[in-house]
């Protein structure tokens, strides 16, 4: 029993941070990425400058989120996803990109994607998007559903 009589221990719970893998081939966008994600309490736990390390990368981390570029060398984003998304199945998706997520949306949920952001927000609202898609991982995607932050 502890001091109070209940018989039961009291336990902090500590939630865990949320866990990214950054998967772009522009380093310095990868840094900025890194940085404002670490800000804002969540852990970078991959990086990978295109989609077969990035794959790699994500077998070996199994993140809460991926942060995924589309035009990479090697092996782009949108060949990578299907694998992605097997690496980790549980793992949200979000593909950050400069090509309009109208023209894309489709495609990339029929390839795994759980959403878009194009390049061009403030990191603060990427951060938040994150955020966002992390918090709805413990709800399966509704079918057709993608999430979409656009300019």
């Amino acid at each position: 029993m502890d001091e109070r009589g209940s018989g039961m221990n009291a336990v902090a719970v500590i939630p865990r941070p949320i866990r990214v893998a950054i998967v772009d081939d522009t380093e310095d966008l990868r840094f900025l990425l890194r940085h404002a994600l670490e800000r804002g309490g969540m852990e970078v736990v991959a990086e990978a400058g295109d989609g077969r390390q990035g794959i790699q990368a994500v077998r070996d981390t199994q993140p809460d989120v991926v942060l995924l570029d589309l035009a990479m060398p090697v092996l782009d984003g949108r060949a990578a996803l299907p694998s992605l998304r097997r690496e980790a199945p549980r793992a949200r998706i979000i593909v950050l990109s400069g090509f309009g997520a109208d023209l894309l949306s489709d495609e990339l949920l029929a390839l795994g994607a759980d959403g878009y952001i194009e390049k061009g927000h403030s990191v603060r609202r990427i951060v938040q998007y994150v955020e966002d898609a992390a918090s709805r991982a413990a709800h399966p995607r509704p079918a057709g559903a993608v999430l979409r932050l656009v300019r």
